[in-house]
């Protein structure tokens, strides 16, 4: 009697209880059984631990299933950071004109119409492009530079009349009035020239990596800082690519890839279209990569772009789309034709496979 009332006197003793009772939640029962078999003698039947199984089973399938949830976690953002590919507009007619004094003139539809170049030199702005003429007075050659953001472009007409067009992210260096026997303006980024003839003064564009000489005709050049190629491609009339001194002549339809990389030079035939439907209002991609596709929208759109899954980058696709529509009918129809999503958070385009 006295021993069953010290028990119930430990039992009612919190502390006492629960050390016990952890104490046998730390015995491993599994072993304890294999133990017992051991010493009777008797071998234990086989038996699989399930729980054991389903235990890690569980932890591995939750570790993929909790890495893809965390993964659309992260790109579904709320929607005050969400957009959808309607929203992403096309690139407008907008530029930064810096004078040779430093000084800088916004170019957009709220410019006024005449706009002090230099000392004695004026141009006309008009919308979308800006006009420089009647500029005799102009003894030196003094320098203006148009720059393009992404999302921007801008026409230029230049002293002789030549007509630039300037796609985004792009500058043109050029005089106010050419005064010299020859004409020279200087390239970063890619436009396209319609040269006034003048047979006397020969017409030159510079780039950081190779010089274009003509003297009447239309060309394109890209010539982006930082990317693989600098690419001149001829419409009509004749030009020479003058590289180290040296010049190679261009028939209309060639194009001429400059190496920047490996110092090569290597002219071919091509579709002409495929290289100035830009300057039309149309982007038109002949086998291209979808990188190459993606870094042409991240310029005229102003977005950037992620690819979750690498591979897709080597994709290549064909296609002709209108340049100032809306980014979605070209990554709608990318993505329907190869299996892909795009998703945009906080201006940011995301690509990856379904």
């Amino acid at each position: 009697m006295e021993k069953q009332k010290q028990l119930i006197d430990e039992m009612e003793k919190d502390n006492a209880f629960l050390s016990k009772y952890l104490h046998y939640k730390r015995i491993d029962k599994w072993k304890a059984w294999l133990d017992f078999c051991r010493r009777i003698g008797r071998k234990p039947i086989p038996t699989f631990r399930w729980q054991v199984v389903f235990r890690y089973a569980a932890a591995i399938l939750l570790l993929p299933a909790c890495m893809l949830a965390v993964y659309f976690i992260l790109l579904k953002a709320p929607d005050d950071t969400r957009q959808t590919l309607a929203e992403i507009r096309q690139g407008t007619s907008q530029a930064v004109l810096i004078l040779s004094n430093g000084e800088e003139v916004a170019l957009n539809a709220e410019t006024a119409e005449k706009v002090a170049v230099s000392e004695s030199g004026t141009a006309t702005v008009n919308n979308d492009r800006i006009s420089y003429h009647n500029n005799e007075s102009v003894a030196t050659e003094q320098y203006n530079t148009i720059v393009t953001q992404r999302g921007g472009e801008y026409r230029i007409e230049l002293d002789d009349g030549t007509q630039v067009h300037l796609n985004a992210a792009s500058q043109l260096k050029y005089p106010v009035a050419f005064t010299g026997v020859e004409r020279t303006v200087y390239l970063q980024g890619e436009a396209y020239f319609e040269i006034a003839p003048d047979s006397t003064r020969p017409f030159y564009v510079v780039t950081d990596e190779i010089k274009v000489r003509q003297y009447g005709t239309r060309f394109n050049v890209y010539a982006y800082q930082n990317e693989p190629a600098t690419e001149v491609i001829l419409v009509k009339g004749s030009i020479g690519i003058i590289i180290a001194g040296e010049e190679r002549l261009l028939m209309p339809g060639q194009l001429a890839e400059w190496n920047t990389e490996s110092h090569r030079l290597e002219v071919k035939n091509v579709d002409v279209e495929a290289y100035v439907a830009w300057n039309d209002g149309r982007f038109h991609f002949d086998n291209k990569s979808l990188k190459e596709i993606m870094d042409v929208l991240s310029r005229w759109y102003n977005i950037d772009i992620e690819f979750i899954a690498d591979d897709v980058q080597s994709l290549h696709f064909t296609g002709s789309f209108d340049r100032y529509d809306t980014i979605e009918p070209i990554i709608q129809a990318i993505c329907h034709s190869s299996n892909m999503k795009a998703e945009i958070k906080n201006h940011k385009l995301y690509i990856f496979k379904l």
